[in-house]
């Protein structure tokens, strides 16, 4: 039995990051400086530690996550009991969006790193954009176009192959990868198979091969992406299908 979503709350001006939607940067392009002052004052900065829940699912939480450090899983539970991982949340990303229409997460997101978020009430928010139209509309395109970018990435994982899968798997985790310290690598082959439509056999085989062509280096738990160009090219995004089989 899952426990509450937890995570500590304490109510912060604003926010230090300069990924997520909540950031100063990327609202000043959208607001006035006296309305985002006001949206920031919203703002609650949360902390969780690897195993606490962001949210439940099925739960009635009413809040909108943007990550700002760490990674997190975003999975379901199926008829049978088992848990199916359907992405991972990664710095930038918005977690809740579905609560603006409905309160009820359809998934439940596990930290799998330390994680902080930037947060805001759902009621809040939805203040704030009835109160700005302009600001509303700018904002919804904006979230649309995050979501526009997931939904490729779904539909192009579908199409690809097993080597290109593994390839652009690595490539969605830069987003998380620190300066010089790598990416945090808490998931099992076995975990990643899962989310990419393979087995973990064919996933440690191509992730054996990076690594023996050195593109990829894994230690101490942390990948580092040695050739980004590389791999670039083994997903397919650079015009061909290299490597891939």
């Amino acid at each position: 039995m899952k426990s509450q979503a937890t995570g500590s709350e304490r109510l912060e001006c604003a926010c230090r990051m300069h990924r997520c939607m909540l950031c100063g940067a990327r609202m000043a392009a959208l607001a006035g400086p006296q309305l985002i002052c006001e949206i920031r004052g919203l703002i609650q900065k949360r902390h969780f530690e690897p195993g606490e829940y962001l949210c439940l699912e099925g739960e009635r939480r009413g809040l909108l996550h943007f990550l700002t450090e760490g990674m997190a899983k975003v999975t379901v539970t199926l008829p049978d009991g088992r848990e199916q991982i359907l992405r991972l949340a990664l710095p930038g990303q918005p977690i809740g969006l579905e609560t603006l229409e409905d309160e009820t997460s359809p998934y439940a997101v596990q930290a799998l790193t330390p994680v902080a978020t930037c947060t805001i009430r759902v009621p809040e928010i939805r203040e704030v954009l009835q109160s700005s139209p302009d600001l509303a509309v700018r904002v919804i395109r904006a979230l649309n176009e995050e979501l526009a970018h997931a939904r490729v990435l779904v539909r192009d994982l579908g199409l690809m192959r097993a080597g290109e899968r593994v390839a652009s798997f690595l490539l969605s985790l830069l987003p998380a990868a620190g300066a010089g310290e790598g990416i945090p690598m808490p998931l099992s082959r076995a975990e990643i198979a899962e989310m990419l439509g393979l087995t973990p056999e064919t996933v440690s085989r191509h992730m054996a091969r990076l690594k023996r062509e050195r593109v990829i280096r894994e230690a101490r738990g942390r990948l580092h992406l040695l050739d980004t160009a590389r791999l670039r090219a083994l997903a397919g995004l650079e015009g061909r299908r290299a490597g891939a089989h």
